[in-house]
């Protein structure tokens, strides 16, 4: 019985290694391409658009003047919100429409986005030394989410919907 169960539990483990590294290889920019691109200055950060914008409008302002980084049209802004937390907000350089991030990302980590792509990668496991199976924070387990209709998406690691989350 113990022999059976200790392989059963092996097994468990593979298939979970196994997917969770076909997960972040199938997870790449090119496969989360964007239709166009914004052209001329951004427009004004839109403090009504949120309710936390305003508590954080010297941020957003600072972020978004450089136009965008993120998506074809839109700028990722960050800032410190504790020791080892930085907060994540989308401003659209369209109309100044804010959207924050249900998740933060760790100073040290950073996160991984492209203008010609709407994945975005917090944590990304190479900056992070993160090993599937080893013991961590959650704040600093990368995660893989896509844009898509004003919010973030979480493909990886897979997540139950809860009304706080997204």
């Amino acid at each position: 019985m113990k022999f059976t169960f200790t392989r059963l539990l092996l097994f468990v483990a593979a298939i979970a290694c196994a997917s969770t590294v076909a997960a972040q290889k199938r997870l790449r920019f090119e496969a989360y391409p964007v239709r166009g691109k914004f052209d001329g200055a951004p427009a004004k950060v839109n403090l009504h658009s949120h309710p936390k914008a305003r508590m954080f409008r010297t941020m957003l302002r600072d972020g978004a003047k450089d136009g965008p980084n993120f998506a074809g049209y839109y700028t990722v802004v960050t800032w410190g919100c504790g020791s080892d937390c930085m907060q994540v907000a989308v401003v659209d350089c369209r109309n100044g429409r804010v959207y924050f991030a249900p998740f933060t990302v760790s100073p040290g980590i950073r996160a991984d986005f492209r203008i010609d792509s709407r994945l975005f990668i917090a944590n990304p496991p190479e900056r992070s030394g993160y090993k599937e199976g080893e013991a961590m924070l959650d704040v600093l387990q990368p995660s893989w989410h896509v844009w898509r209709g004003g919010r973030f998406v979480q493909l990886w690691p897979r997540h139950k919907r809860c009304g706080s989350c997204f």
